[in-house]
């Protein structure tokens, strides 16, 4: 099992972050106040499906009195398979057709927990008709159907549609609450990493966890990791040409400019990344 599925967050206690959005939906659930319809928006790999997953479990085993029962529905979660949890990708479900099948499917009853808890992700690539196929369901849902919606291109979700969610925005992860948790794995998982090798990763990341562990997932094998293992996988984030780059800006200099660039290249730094 890859690192971000072992250590990716189980519960409210376990996200990274996020504390302004993990404190209200806390808040939420023990009071139970949840809203039909969520909207997460964010960069990528910020927490929000996890968030969406941990939201879920929340709702599908609220009310329900026997510990196995709930112990069952959780493993179920975990596993991917509880019938009550339905997840779309928006960006291969996009059409009319997709929607219109989901929300029929939304007039039947919960097989097994609560409630019925439907999660769609990337929810921008919905087209504008599947847009407005599913306004009318979250104005009057069932009162057993939740929904929550996650994007990273929150211009792109209808004024209707975020008028009628409760919205919450993931932000960039901080560099040292993913240098803590990257450090966290590695010693869990034994695997010898250098403090400057941490904060390299966390930096090319850009806020973004799952990257952060995909990459250390990757990097795993090597007897130690160094910097120089994370330059050689990633190549330069192009920021130590900063100061060349003005200076030769300032003094006019287009040979020692060129010089730079062709630095940047063949350390695979994109030179868009530098803008």
């Amino acid at each position: 099992m890859s690192l971000y599925r072992l250590y990716r967050p189980k519960t409210f206690g376990d996200v990274i972050g996020q504390d302004h959005i993990v404190q209200t939906l806390e808040h939420a659930v023990e009071q139970d106040k949840i809203a039909h319809a969520y909207l997460f928006s964010g960069p990528r790999g910020t927490g929000k499906t996890s968030v969406a997953r941990i939201l879920a479990r929340a709702i599908l085993t609220k009310n329900l009195q026997s510990d196995t029962t709930i112990q069952q529905l959780i493993k179920a979660i975990d596993d991917g398979n509880l019938v009550d949890l339905i997840e779309i990708d928006g960006a291969s479900n996009r059409g009319i057709d997709d929607i219109r099948d989901l929300i029929e499917k939304t007039q039947f009853s919960p097989v097994v927990a609560s409630a019925k808890v439907y999660i769609i992700d990337e929810v921008h690539m919905l087209t504008k008709e599947a847009f407005n196929a599913l306004l009318k369901t979250l104005e009057e849902p069932p009162p057993y159907a939740y929904f929550i919606l996650a994007t990273t291109e929150l211009h792109k979700i209808p004024a209707t549609i975020q008028s009628r969610c409760q919205r919450f925005a993931f932000h960039h992860i901080r560099e040292e609450d993913i240098i803590r948790h990257l450090q966290c794995i590695a010693d869990r998982e034994h695997i010898a990493i250098d403090r400057d090798a941490l904060r390299s990763m966390a930096h090319h990341v850009q806020g973004g966890m799952r990257d952060a562990v995909a990459l250390l997932d990757q990097l795993r094998s090597l007897p130690k990791i160094t910097l120089t293992d994370v330059k050689d996988r990633i190549g330069e984030g192009g920021h130590e040409y900063i100061e060349e780059i003005f200076s030769a800006l300032k003094l006019r200099n287009t040979a020692h400019l060129m010089e730079v660039v062709q630095k940047l290249e063949r350390a695979g730094t994109p030179l868009e990344h530098m803008l």
